[in-house]
C-alpha cells in the first residue's frame, strides 16, 4: 500500500510539473491572459486534488483597491463580481457572501503582487469539499499556482505599459511637423516614423540600426 501511494504521488508530481511547464509556455507565447489564468486555475484544482474551485481576481478600480473576477472556471456565479481588495484578504461580510454564493466552507487567499510590490490581484481558492489536507498544507500546494498567476499578471501589465508607450509615441509622431527617431543606449536607431522616411527617402529597414 505504501509503495502504491508513493508511485501515485510521483505520477501526480510529474503531471503537475508538466502542467506548470504548459502554463509557462503560454505566458512566454503571449497567449490571452484569460486563457492563461484559466489554465492556472485548472492546475490549482488538480494540485488541491479536487477539494475546491479556483478563481483569480485582478485589480480594476481606483488606486488598485478594487478587484474584479478575471478567471473562475466552474464558478459561473462569480462572473462580473467585484470586491474591495481588503475585503477579499480579510474576513469580511462581502467575503462571507461569496462563500455562501459558491457553497464553500472556506477560502484560501493569496495576494498577487508585481516585482515592484504593487498589487495585481488576489488568488482565491474556494474550498467546497472535505480533503485530507489541513489549511497550511493546502496553501502550500496552491503556492505554485499563485506564483504563476503573479507572473502572468505582471507580464500582462508590462506588455500593456509598452503598448501604451508605443501608442503615445505614434500619436506624437503623427502630430509632429518633422520626422522623429529614437536611439538606444548604443546609439543605434530603434524607432523612426514614416515622416522621417519620406524626408530622407530611406525605407523602414534602412532607418534601423546605425547604418545612416
Amino acid at each position: 500500500l505504501a509503495i502504491s501511494r508513493d508511485v501515485t504521488d510521483i505520477k501526480q508530481a510529474q503531471l503537475q510539473e508538466s502542467l506548470e511547464r504548459g502554463v509557462l509556455e503560454s505566458i512566454a507565447g503571449n497567449a490571452p491572459l484569460s486563457d492563461i489564468l484559466n489554465e492556472i486555475c485548472s492546475l490549482a484544482e488538480f494540485a488541491a486534488e479536487g477539494v475546491g474551485r479556483c478563481s483569480v481576481f485582478v485589480v480594476s478600480g481606483p488606486q488598485d483597491q478594487e478587484l474584479q473576477v478575471a478567471a473562475a472556471p466552474g464558478l459561473a456565479m462569480l462572473a462580473g463580481r467585484r470586491i474591495a481588495r481588503e475585503h477579499a484578504l480579510q474576513e469580511s461580510e462581502k467575503l462571507t457572501e461569496l462563500l455562501k454564493l459558491t457553497g464553500s466552507a472556506a477560502a484560501v487567499r493569496v495576494p498577487l503582487d508585481g516585482p515592484d510590490g504593487l498589487p495585481l490581484g488576489v488568488f482565491v481558492f474556494w474550498v467546497t469539499g472535505p480533503g485530507s489536507k489541513g489549511e497550511a498544507e493546502l496553501t502550500a500546494k496552491l503556492e505554485s499556482s499563485a506564483n504563476l498567476a503573479s507572473i502572468a499578471l505582471a507580464r500582462s501589465s508590462h506588455l500593456q505599459r509598452l503598448r501604451n508607450k508605443q501608442d503615445r509615441l505614434q500619436a506624437i509622431s503623427r502630430a509632429a511637423p518633422v520626422g522623429i527617431y529614437r536611439v538606444g543606449a548604443s546609439g543605434a536607431v530603434v524607432y523612426s516614423d514614416e515622416r522621417l522616411g519620406k524626408s530622407t527617402g530611406l525605407t523602414a529597414a534602412q532607418r534601423q540600426g546605425d547604418g545612416w
